[in-house]
């Protein structure tokens, strides 16, 4: 941990607030007709399905749902693990961790365009589905170890 780091309580809540978010993002999308949202459909046979089984009313809200709750949680998510991986690491690995961190957060600002695309009757599924592998590929790293460090830190603070 570095000197001037944010405080582990300040922390704590940032990420708590954050996962509490996520929780909300996913009921809101668990309404949809199939169960989620087009940010987690990783095939073109996958999206044109699920886009198949929207109704209009479906399609507006996962609108709101796109432009509101997913331009909020890439912000939120950034925040936390950035504060996270500022906490807890330094170096090479934690440039290769902010950059795997930008790089997902663009890519869901992007999906995000081509979510509201194809709920407009738009046909760029192939990027869509590229952009939301590149979204999980690049998140997973950054998310795993910032919250496994800040997990570890949390048990070491409980045992003394």
């Amino acid at each position: 941990m570095k000197q001037n780091a944010i405080s582990l309580p300040v922390l704590s809540f940032i990420i708590v607030a954050t996962v509490l978010f996520f929780g909300v993002f996913a009921i809101f999308f668990a309404q949809m007709p199939t169960g989620r949202g087009l940010d987690f459909v990783f095939t073109i046979k996958g999206l044109k399905a699920t886009l198949g089984e929207f109704s209009a009313n479906d399609i507006a809200r996962h609108e709101f749902g796109t432009r509101v709750l997913d331009t909020a949680l890439p912000i939120a998510y950034g925040i936390a693990a950035t504060l996270a991986i500022f906490r807890y690491f330094s170096g090479r690995k934690k440039r290769v961790l902010i950059l795997l961190l930008i790089i997902a957060i663009l890519a869901d600002f992007t999906e995000n365009y081509f979510n509201i695309a194809l709920l407009n009757g738009g046909d760029q599924f192939g990027v869509h589905v590229m952009l939301t592998w590149v979204k999980f590929g690049a998140l997973t790293p950054p998310i795993a170890m910032a919250l496994s460090a800040w997990g570890a830190e949390i048990l070491r603070f409980k045992r003394a």
